[in-house]
């Protein structure tokens, strides 16, 4: 790939004066606490789907050349391309299977898509909004002594630009894909930026009858539009109904057509790709899967608050349940018994979630606002309840990123 021009390096401001001390290439691990604003952040996207789970550890990484080319190139370039210069910047989850993250992470580039062996949109690095997917895929690395009940992730922020839609078709010419199709014929002729399809389960195409694993999945082929920002530990609950899953799962993936496990060539460095683990995996396995967009749309009060809750980490679910909700509750009896149900906490993870998503961030707030509405003792309550939990700060924060949905 082309050298980056020379640009100023700017890092954040979290990571301490001068980027820190760690080494100009050097993947640097900061141990956070478990009550940082990024840990907490993290907890509510692991709630989602894996309500077992227990986060244990949280390292944020700290590499400047890593940071520094990831946000040249969205800043400088890519928000210059893709449609609307949207940049679609999303936290999503990655599994380095027998490697650990530190070996992974010792590679020059990061994340490298060379090393993938494939799955089935081509030789990317697959990124789950989903946790449950690379764990239940066998992509997560399993802590040695834990006895698999221990696992290791990446969180990486990906800026994903304009994306070609696959849904659920998979063929041998999108398993043949080594970058996006073209977008814009041109000139100048402009491919799309990254491929997002599913849901699909670890190694299977389409969601299942229940789910379980199911996940949106978001394929680069680019390193430079990856930042590995966080490297988490999980610890997990391995009762005898998930182990059986898991092993059911691991017999589906060794016999499908799926995505193959992308190890990492032994000679290479590090690499990029996840998947591969041990069969005696362990994962928390879903009760549902995510609603249709149609059926968020028929749902009530109720329902719709827990489809937030049960699956806002999947980034269309959250935009139909907050539309849903904000549609519901323009009537005032439903105020109430949507903050009842727990409706303001959920939009308000969300929000959290999915910081890069103008959708979500529009009819998230709009949302939030319509649940507080109210000048009677009621009202006044939900506003308080939603003040303290930090929801003037998402909706400062949302308009201050989206201004051009500020309406």
């Amino acid at each position: 790939r082309p050298p980056l021009r020379p640009f100023p390096m700017t890092l954040p401001d979290e990571w301490g004066a001068g980027g820190g001390d760690g080494g100009p290439t050097e993947s640097k691990l900061v141990p956070l606490s478990m009550q940082s604003n990024e840990a907490l952040l993290i907890k509510t996207l692991l709630a989602r789907s894996c309500p077992s789970a227990r986060l244990s550890r949280v390292q944020r990484v700290q590499n400047k050349k890593l940071w520094c080319e990831y946000t040249h190139y969205r800043d400088a370039s890519l928000v210059h391309t893709c449609a609307g210069g949207d940049v679609n910047e999303m936290l999503l989850f990655h599994g380095t299977a027998e490697r650990a993250a530190e070996d992974v992470l010792a590679h020059q580039n990061g994340l490298d898509p060379r090393f993938s062996n494939g799955g089935f949109y081509g030789q990317g690095i697959y990124l789950a909004e989903d946790p449950s997917y690379p764990i239940g895929g066998r992509y997560a690395h399993r802590i040695s002594g834990s006895g698999g009940s221990r696992v290791q992730l990446l969180i990486v922020k990906a800026a994903l630009g304009s994306q070609q839609e696959m849904g659920q078709r998979i063929s041998a010419e999108t398993r043949a894909m080594r970058m996006p199709d073209v977008r814009v014929e041109g000139p100048p002729r402009l491919l799309y930026d990254s491929v997002r399809g599913g849901p699909h389960r670890p190694f299977v195409s389409g969601g299942g009858e229940n789910g379980c694993n199911a996940s949106i999945v978001h394929v680069v082929y680019e390193s430079r539009q990856m930042y590995p920002a966080y490297v988490i530990e999980v610890e997990m609950e391995m009762g005898a109904e998930v182990m059986a899953a898991v092993r059911k799962n691991s017999a589906e993936g060794s016999a499908s057509a799926g995505p193959a496990p992308k190890r990492q060539r032994h000679a290479a460095p590090s690499g990029g790709g996840g998947g591969g683990g041990s069969s005696h995996s362990a994962t928390h396995v879903p009760a549902s899967a995510p609603p249709s967009d149609a059926e968020v749309r028929a749902m009530g009060v109720a329902a719709a608050a827990a489809a937030l809750r049960a699956h806002g980490s999947v980034s269309r679910v959250a935009l139909a349940a907050c539309g849903r909700l904000a549609d519901l509750c323009k009537e005032e009896e439903n105020r109430q018994a949507a903050a009842d149900t727990g409706a303001l906490e959920a939009i308000m993870a969300a929000l959290q979630a999915h910081p890069q998503d103008a959708g979500v961030q529009h009819y998230g707030c709009w949302a939030m606002g319509y649940v507080c509405l109210g000048n009677d003792a009621a009202g006044l309550a939900r506003i308080q309840r939603a003040a303290d939990a930090g929801g003037i700060e998402l909706a400062v924060t949302a308009l201050q990123a989206h201004p051009q949905v500020a309406a």
